[in-house]
């Protein structure tokens, strides 16, 4: 076969597999940039909520402010109309009113004071927003009196004196409209802003014929299925756009954006189009340049051949010019073999004398580190010694004062207070470690079935061992109820209420604790005879950093965040917490809800084994030195045969090495990611039928379809407890792969 042909073939090895990974590269462009486009829709959708969001809360504020003016205590309307005709908004946006407890309008800003008003709601209407927690923010209704759309929030106000008021701002669409106006969408798109209902509020664009009028059906249906999400329809324009929703927090209305699905799908398919040219040209102009370059390498290679017949002849053949610089070195190669062959023996003397340099050099710096490593021991060593005199002396110190004085008062009492200053300041470290950890999202329960009833005894007890309950009367009340959770987070949670409930209860007082099972749920009440609280501080009692009436000395210390982590973690196991009083000087109740554990979930108790099977072979990929050690080691306790490599490339030297049943991958590689790692082990005859399993950080779900289109089995989510990882591995061996 002549070299012509050779070339064609090699141009056709190297185009088709060029063209068909091309492709796939260009739908994946399209791919992205579609994904791109909709992830901007939902960053626009959330700031528009968050402006409605804060409108809302704004009017909240504002009517909040007004329910505490001294003119509504002293029964001063006219004074109260100057002062909310002064915070309203102006008439084309929205007004305020004043409501009694029957409904009827009191002030009304959109009217001169003592204008007569009609009613505007009912008794019930009133006696319902009382019993709510929040604001009421209504739909999309008609004024009663002006006939017009419009939407209001209202608030109650209960007087010391017993009366009781509804302040409320009703706020007409225009407003809303402002808000969408300053989006900043582009113009061929649709944004809308609808109520619980579905009818719209505000919608660009088309405002006010669409004002009133329902969203289309199938955008209600996801709306009320899920808070945030997406769908593909047509708007009432006729156009198909992918439409994203997100609902406000307060008033549960739900703000829409709609974009063309033209124009989303365009962007990507426009910049895979260019690509897809700009490939196909420069393949053509490779081709080109492969077939100018062919014929020049026929040519010089044809004058090789001649020149080699000649020198098999005997003949000296003629050092011709070649365009091919390889070609005319070869020419050359015959005169100048000697003299190679000698520069050869040179350069090997001399690589010889450097290596030799090279090991006196490495072996000099092996010394050095030996010395620096015990220079390092013995700076240990004294950092140690240093650190363990100051703790001596301290140690020393406090045996000296039981062994001097053990007997005398002030000894007695010294110790009580370093004993419990220190626990003291434990709790206070461990409850600020807690909260930062909250804050961060690092909180991870380890779950258990647990008697609550055992939990509660064993923390009054522990409280009582300590001294801390002498004084006072305390009694306990707990039957045995199961849970699904995290014992020390529970010991957490009710030592913190038993502290709060300390703090706040004078000596003498009484506290009670009762558990017992109420709706389905377990209920743990923790009732105290202290100063109470009042109203205002029951709304705000489980903020962070907020604490009821202490004195200036602070005798009782703490943060103010007990009660702030006590309502996370009880959340965290997805129950509620409550606080009750009746007032200053009339106590305090704190209510702790938790889920039972249903008799048919509660296990029979069997001793823990392992799951694994002795002498099956898992590779471990991770990169983190302690997480690889760590697993591995509980691995190999389980009688797993473990391989525990740190790269991607390690672990495809591992695996030419050495079969291995499982293989569990972390997706963030130093060198490749673990999904081209799945995607080369999937690819080999010889590691095609391995378990794949993914353990990552990544858990959304385009994370778990990409991990299952990479060619894993099973997608773990970290941090991940080990029987779930032994479980996963036993599946994956079992061939029952394929889940997240």
């Amino acid at each position: 076969m002549k070299i012509r042909a050779y070339f064609v073939l090699l141009a056709i090895a190297v185009t088709v597999p060029v063209i068909l990974v091309s492709g796939w590269a260009l739908n994946m462009l399209d791919e992205n940039g579609r994904g791109t486009a909709l992830r901007s829709m939902h960053e626009t959708v959330r700031a528009a909520t968050l402006a409605v969001d804060r409108e809302l809360y704004a009017t909240e504020i504002r009517l909040r402010v007004l329910a505490t003016s001294p003119d509504l205590a002293a029964g001063d309307m006219r004074s109260l109309h100057e002062n909310m005709s002064k915070a309203s908004r102006p008439l084309t946006d929205g007004w305020l009113v004043l409501l009694d407890d029957s409904g009827q309008q009191i002030i009304n800003t959109r009217v001169p004071f003592g204008s007569p008003l009609g009613p505007l709601a009912t008794g019930e209407q009133i006696s319902a927003l009382f019993k709510m927690t929040g604001p009421f923010v209504s739909n999309l209704v008609k004024g009663p009196v002006s006939g017009k759309l419009q939407v209001g929030v209202a608030v109650p106000v209960q007087l010391p004196n017993g009366k009781r008021y509804a302040l409320a701002e009703v706020m007409t669409p225009a407003l809303f409209d402002r808000l969408l106006d300053e989006s900043g969408i582009p113009t061929s798109w649709a944004q809308a802003l609808f109520d619980r209902d579905g009818k719209f509020i505000a919608r660009s664009p088309g405002s006010e014929s669409m004002l009133g009028r329902y969203a289309r059906p199938e955008l209600i249906d996801a709306a009320r299925r899920e808070h945030t999400g997406q769908i593909r329809h047509h708007t009432w324009e006729g156009v198909e756009s992918y439409d994203v929703f997100s609902h406000t927090q307060r008033g549960n209305w739900t703000m829409a954006v709609a974009a063309p699905v033209a124009v989303i799908d365009g962007a990507g398919r426009h910049a895979a189009k260019i690509a897809a040219i700009g490939f196909l040209a420069a393949l053509l102009l490779a081709g080109i340049a492969a077939w100018i370059f062919g014929r020049r390498l026929v040519q010089s290679l044809d004058r090789a051949a001649k020149a080699s017949a000649m020198l098999a002849r005997g003949e000296m053949p003629p050092l011709s010019d070649s365009s091919v610089a390889e070609i005319f070195e070869l020419q050359r190669a015959l005169h100048r073999a000697a003299e190679l062959i000698s520069q050869e023996r040179a350069s090997r003397h001399v690589a010889e004398l450097e290596r030799e340099r090279l090991l006196e050099v490495e072996q000099q710096g092996r010394l050095l580190a030996e010395e620096e490593s015990k220079a390092k021991d013995a700076f240990l060593a004294m950092l140690g010694h240093e650190l363990r005199n100051p703790l001596s002396a301290i140690s020393a110190g406090i045996a000296l004062i039981q062994a001097a004085g053990s007997a005398s008062e002030p000894a007695l009492r010294a110790n009580e207070i370093i004993a419990r200053q220190s626990a003291h300041l434990e709790r206070i470290v461990d409850d600020l470690l807690d909260s930062a950890r909250m804050l961060a999202g690092k909180i991870t329960l380890l779950k258990v079935q647990l008697n609550l009833g055992d939990a509660v005894q064993a923390c009054v007890d522990a409280v009582r061992a300590t001294g801390r309950l002498d004084g006072y009367t305390v009694r306990l009340h707990a039957r045995p109820l199961m849970v699904d959770a995290d014992p020390a987070r529970i010991d957490q949670i009710i030592n913190n209420l038993l502290n709060n409930a300390l703090k706040y209860t004078p000596a003498g007082g009484t506290i009670e604790i009762t558990l017992r099972e109420d709706d389905g749920q377990a209920l743990l009440e923790i009732r105290d005879s202290g100063i109470g609280m009042q109203p205002a501080l029951l709304e705000r009692i489980f903020d962070p950093f907020v604490q009821g009436t202490v004195s200036l000395d602070r005798a009782k210390g703490g943060l103010g965040i007990g009660l702030t982590l006590v309502k996370n973690l009880v959340e965290l196991h997805g129950g509620t917490v409550s606080a009750q009083s009746e007032g200053e000087g009339a106590g305090s109740c704190f209510a702790v809800r938790l889920p039972l554990l249903p008799e048919r979930d509660i296990p029979s108790v069997a001793p823990v084994a392992p799951v694994g099977v002795s002498g099956t072979s898992v590779l471990l990929v991770e990169d983190n030195v302690d997480a690889r050690d760590m697993t591995a080691e509980l691995l190999r306790w389980s009688g797993y045969v473990v391989t525990a490599v740190a790269s991607g490339q390690q672990a495809l030297q591992a695996v030419r090495e050495q079969c291995h049943t499982v293989a569990v991958i972390d997706i963030g590689l130093p060198d490749i990611s673990g999904y081209d790692l799945a995607r080369q082990l999937r690819q080999s005859p010889s590691t095609r039928q391995m378990g794949l399993v993914a353990l990552t950080g990544y858990g959304l779900a385009t994370d778990v379809r990409t991990a299952r289109d990479a060619g894993f089995d099973v997608h773990l989510v970290k941090p991940v407890n080990y029987q779930r990882l032994a479980e996963a591995i036993e599946r994956v061996r079992a061939g029952q792969g394929q889940s997240a």
